[in-house]
């Protein structure tokens, strides 16, 4: 990895580096996060977001604890900046909601299911596509899709607008953001309709990657005991 450079904030030196490229340097570039709305946070060199830079170091301690043997992951969403790599590195495959989202998408979801059966993942990953979805039948059903189609010790990365303090969900006004909704307290039972169990990740000690920006987001697994293997693989500590 490349050399860090500092950035001083208030009386504190923060050390900024790309875990996926291994860019380090003074800031991040700022991009739009909702209309007319900017924030630094994406990586210079890869264009990688927060959550591309928390699912590269989840899935390499991930990938560690498997041998040689890559590991399988599906998801839906994603960033376009994540997909080189994660095809490099992995079995990937990447289903979206959207009509013509481009190269970066292999299957898309229809209804609630993906079309042409992909491989069955042993990791899924469901990013920023919840909240594009104000029907509660059609989440529950795009979770069990995922369930569907993961290996029977299937586990789950799981990063959306959550705002898991709020009883039920909030709509937003239309044009206020780029997706419907930010996902409250349901929605963790919603993911134990759709048959997962989950904790809550509310920090991680890894703070020159900006992580704090996607926190809280939500880890899962298809029981009790492969959700204390996926904590304990990837050396994060859920929320108490």
């Amino acid at each position: 990895m490349g050399g860090s450079c500092s950035l001083e904030v208030g009386t504190h030196l923060v050390s900024v580096h790309c875990p996926i490229c291994s860019w380090a340097g003074r800031d991040w570039y700022a991009v739009e996060s909702r209309p007319n709305s900017f924030a630094k946070k994406i990586c210079p060199q890869c264009g990688g977001y927060p959550r591309d830079r928390i699912t590269f170091i989840l899935l390499r301690r991930l990938q560690r604890g498997q041998g040689p043997k890559r590991l399988v992951i599906g998801e839906i969403g994603g960033s376009v900046h994540s997909y080189s790599w994660k095809k490099k590195r992995y079995r990937y495959w990447n289903a979206d909601i959207v009509e013509g989202a481009g190269w970066t998408v292999d299957v898309l979801v229809r209804g609630c299911r993906i079309q042409k059966s992909p491989p069955c993942a042993d990791i899924a990953i469901l990013s920023y596509v919840l909240s594009q979805v104000e029907t509660k039948s059609v989440r529950i059903g795009l979770m069990k899709e995922l369930h569907r189609l993961t290996t029977r010790e299937g586990k789950m990365i799981f990063f959306d607008d959550l705002e898991l303090t709020r009883k039920r969900h909030q709509v937003y006004p239309k044009g206020a953001f780029f997706h419907a909704l930010q996902l409250g307290h349901p929605i963790l039972n919603e993911l134990k309709s759709a048959g997962w169990k989950s904790v809550i990740i509310n920090a991680l000690e890894l703070k020159s990657i900006q992580s704090e920006m996607e926190m809280p987001f939500i880890l899962a697994a298809k029981s009790e005991a492969l959700l204390f293997e996926l904590v304990r693989t990837t050396r994060i500590a859920p929320q108490s």
